[in-house]
């Protein structure tokens, strides 16, 4: 049976790679010097373009499978863009510094007319543990977005 012997650079011209990777794939089929087992480098590669297809296969299988979980949560609404995380965030902390403030003028109105430095820090101590109490039970969303 006669053998038939190409060239590395005739097998990088057919497979359409370098000749490196003629190197590669085909080294078990070297017979001298930049010189391969035709017949048998043909089947080496193409079993090697199997399965590189096999694995490219389950990759965008993984893929659209990952695709799919990640729009089911958008429909279950388990996922939260990230544009009204930032508007939620936004929203909080203008609240909190609004009520913040605010404690002050409350706490001002009870204040007015006692002397007793015990009974004012009382009252501007009721007013900041309510204010905590309120950040700690979070906010209610007065016009919820998902309605």
């Amino acid at each position: 049976m006669s053998r038939l012997i190409a060239r590395e650079s005739t097998l990088s011209r057919i497979f359409g790679v370098s000749e490196r990777r003629i190197r590669d794939i085909c080294k078990e089929f070297k017979t001298e010097a930049g010189k391969y087992l035709l017949l048998e480098s043909v089947a080496s590669y193409i079993k090697i373009l199997k399965e590189e297809g096999k694995s490219e296969i389950a990759n965008l299988r993984k893929t659209d499978a990952d695709l799919k979980a990640f729009r089911l949560q958008i429909l279950k609404k388990e996922y939260v863009p990230i544009t009204e995380v930032e508007l939620g965030i936004a929203d909080m902390q203008i609240r909190a510094k609004s009520k913040a403030l605010s404690i002050a003028n409350k706490a001002s109105l009870e204040i007015l007319g006692k002397t007793n430095r015990k009974e004012i820090e009382i009252i501007i101590q009721k007013h900041v543990n309510d204010f905590l109490k309120e950040m700690a039970n979070g906010y209610e969303v007065e016009n919820d977005v998902s309605e």
